[in-house]
């Protein structure tokens, strides 16, 4: 049995599952994520320009990648877990923190010049080792919805208080 899900990110939310779909074989998973990644660039994102949207492989993901979106599609075997880990806080998908702070330094553009000198000084790699231990992963997620909320409200006062 493999699951496979989708999750979306974007400068403008949180990341989130947007669907999961359980399918016999990989096969099958790997059939659905492709034929999804396809229509997620035909119907979704096609008035993005073709060369500011990138299309990534791994070996069980695929990932469109935007200016200011991911979507990504991960294939997890479930008979690769183990059923005394079911019911826990085991994580099925690994995240690796390194590569989700380089890519928003580097993918913004904002950083170019610093990550230059960092990179020449040889600086870099610790530079985001420093990023990542000053980042409370553990409650990421919750404090990623406070702030979202909290940009809600104050474009709701700040309309309201317009007119």
């Amino acid at each position: 049995m493999f699951l496979l899900q989708n999750v979306y990110t974007s400068n403008e939310s949180a990341s989130y599952v947007v669907s999961s779909k359980l399918l016999q074989t990989l096969k099958a998973a790997i059939k659905e994520r492709d034929d999804a990644v396809e229509d997620a660039i035909v119907n979704h994102y096609s008035d993005y320009n073709e060369d500011s949207i990138d299309v990534q492989e791994g070996t069980n993901s695929k990932c469109i990648c935007g200016p200011d979106f991911m979507d990504v599609w991960f294939i997890t075997n479930l008979n690769d877990v183990d059923s005394d880990d079911l019911g826990t806080d085991y994580p099925i998908v690994e995240v690796n923190p390194e590569d989700d702070i380089k890519y928003v330094l580097e993918e913004s553009g904002a950083y170019d010049e610093e990550i230059k000198r960092m990179t020449e000084n040889g600086t870099y790699e610790e530079f985001v080792r420093k990023v990542k231990e000053h980042i409370d992963w553990n409650n990421l997620q919750g404090r990623m919805i406070l702030a979202e909320n909290e940009a809600i409200s104050a474009a709701i006062d700040a309309i309201i208080n317009k007119g």
